[in-house]
């Protein structure tokens, strides 16, 4: 009846499960339900039986400041894998109006999380492989404005150099360089010696790979952990060996450095005192000269790291491609199973719906996320319009950071042949991303602005025509929702009246009938008040419901074969036997039984 408590019923289903609906509206009125009826702390406990027959039990309490709605991961994981399909009053209206929504609608007909899960994996492996390549990035421009640094000092240290010009000076700047020489020799093996100890140190730390009983009681998987420590082993050992003569030859260098060092210090006192009597400017000159050659050294190790920074770039690169290529490949597939299924919906629907997806087309999430980066840059929607109809966020990146890596308007003519916009305004918006946005942000752009697939839902019409749903009355976009949902799958389906926006003459054909075949193969759950729905669909146990005060109860549940239930529903689905035979007689028995 009215005001019983069914849609109630269906929400706390929808709670204790989890599945709350990802549309706002749909959303805001669930909580609003559940908050009324549970208040803080109130529970709710379902039990139902899984696919192998096992009977499972779920609790979860209703406290909106608790981070996870479960006491215990156990009781999480019972949810998240129960699969089962809610529909609230109005819900299969909002599916049917946003393109959106119905993607997501499509998925829950097939394993969607297995893509989900590889994407998001993919997707935090990219996430450090941004991180490493942004530094890489940030270090090639640096590595340019230290290098003219150094030119810079190179030249200064140049004029002084001609204007200290005499023999001592000569001879002294030769044993300089002999110097810096031996110090960077020193520095080189130093370098050896922190890398290898940092290599050691991994090694040392790495693990093989751990199995659980049985697998790890398999004969060629003990032998091949046999081989992996024997090659371990060796390899510390190697290692250990190299460390030692690193340090060896460590010592043999510092020996070489420390007998330079007496010859070189005399020498150098020699040079300051020549200095200290040449006069007020050969000594001015002479520590601006140190100065310099001080601040080139620090440039130089500025360099050295850089340089190393940079050296990984490439290789980076090549990792970052590869791993992009995966995601794309997961997308794809995730694509063709989507397609895969709107050919099963399409051929299960007897000829009503012609259902299609185009792979990859809708650049929403690119347009959106541009729009917002390029806020302050003058740039107009127009021409960002103009980039995501005709370029892949992966190229634009690509291009983008071609143009930064040389600064040459000449490499944007591509992108301004694709998108037909002025290079000069491509320089703008390059120009501005490039010193407003991190390197993180643009690179994450590359994937996580892939174009989104979109569904294309078309309903025959009376004169045989179809139309998209979004053209098309709400009952006949109900109607062809509810064939999908009900075309496909093994799991559980509950609807709240789905009648509601149906018309009276598509429930036989496109309900009654798919749930007659469909319910061996799965449980459906329906509130209703239709008896069409209710009768027509051979159903096998109606649950009646009453309500008194603020409290419902079950009034009677079974089969129709059950006199007294089958009362309840003539009662509550036709007005009762009275009604029902008054409807009977003006049809009028002859024309039913001739038509």
């Amino acid at each position: 009846g009215k005001g019983s408590g069914k849609s109630l019923l269906v929400e706390l289903m929808r709670f204790v499960l989890n599945k709350e609906s990802e549309n706002n509206d749909i959303l805001l009125d669930h909580n609003s339900k559940i908050e009324k009826k549970l208040e803080t702390y109130g529970k709710v406990r379902l039990e139902f039986y899984d696919e192998t027959g096992v009977l499972q039990q779920i609790e979860r309490t209703y406290d909106p400041a608790k981070y996870s709605p479960f006491e215990n991961s156990t009781q999480k994981n019972i949810a998240d894998s129960f699969p089962i399909l809610f529909l609230s009053q109005n819900e299969i209206t909002k599916i049917a109006e946003n393109e959106n929504e119905q993607i997501k609608f499509i998925d829950t007909f097939f394993d969607f999380h297995t893509f989900q899960n590889k994407i998001r994996n993919i997707e935090n492996e990219l996430k450090e492989l941004d991180r490493q390549f942004a530094k890489g990035l940030k270090s090639f421009a640096e590595l340019q404005g230290i290098q003219k640094d150094i030119e810079k000092a190179d030249f200064e240290i140049s004029k002084i150099t001609k204007q200290l010009d005499d023999p001592i000076y000569k001879n002294y700047t030769s044993l300089e360089e002999k110097d810096f020489a031996l110090k960077k020799q020193k520095e080189f093996i130093l370098t050896l010696s922190n890398d290898l100890q940092t290599y050691l140190t991994d090694i040392d730390n790495s693990e093989l790979p751990n199995f659980d009983k049985p697998l790890s009681e398999d004969p060629a998987i003990k032998r091949n952990d046999d081989i992996l420590n024997h090659t371990l082993k060796n390899i510390k050992e190697h290692l250990e060996y190299a460390k030692k003569e690193i340090e060896d030859n460590s010592t043999k260098i510092d020996e070489e450095i420390r007998k330079w060092q007496t010859t070189f210090q005399v020498e150098q006192k020699k040079y300051e005192e020549h200095i200290r009597n040449s006069g007020g400017d050969k000594k001015e000159l002479e520590r601006k000269r140190l100065r310099l050659i001080s601040s080139k050294e620090d440039l130089l190790k500025s360099k050295k790291q850089l340089i190393n920074d940079t050296k990984r770039l490439k290789v980076i690169k090549t990792q970052r491609e590869n791993m992009i290529n995966s995601l794309f490949k997961v997308y794809s597939e995730y694509s063709q199973e989507r397609k895969n299924k709107c050919s099963k919906f399409q051929n299960e629907s007897n000829g009503k719906l012609l259902v299609n997806l185009h792979e990859s087309t809708n650049t929403d999430v690119f347009r959106e996320k541009l729009i917002q980066l390029k806020k302050g840059s003058y740039f107009r929607d127009a021409e960002i319009e103009a980039i995501c109809n005709n370029v892949t966020p992966y190229d634009f990146i690509i291009e983008l950071l071609r143009y930064d890596a040389k600064k040459d308007v000449s490499l944007l003519s591509n992108l301004s042949t694709k998108t037909a916009l002025d290079v000069d305004r491509l320089k703008n918006l390059s120009d501005f991303l490039l010193t407003q946005i991190e390197y993180e942000d643009l690179l994450k752009l590359q994937y996580q602005a892939f174009p989104k697939d979109i569904p294309e839902i078309k309903y025959k019409l009376n004169d045989g025509s179809y139309e998209l749903i979004k053209n098309i009355s709400t009952g006949q976009k109900c109607t062809a929702m509810l064939i999908i949902a009900l075309s496909d799958g093994n799991f559980p389906i509950i609807i709240d009246q789905p009648e509601d926006s149906l018309d009276v003459r598509s429930i036989w054909e496109d309900m009654c009938s798919k749930l007659r075949i469909g319910k061996s193969n799965r449980q459906f759950i329906f509130t209703t008040h239709n008896s069409a729905l209710a009768v027509a669909s051979d159903t096998d146990k109606y649950t009646v419901i009453e309500c008194e005060h603020n409290k419902g109860s079950i009034k009677h549940s079974g089969a129709l074969d059950d006199i007294v239930l089958k009362k309840e529903v003539i009662d509550y689905l036709e007005g009762g036997k009275t009604t029902y035979n008054k409807k009977a007689e003006k049809y009028g028995y002859d024309f039913l039984s001739e038509n």
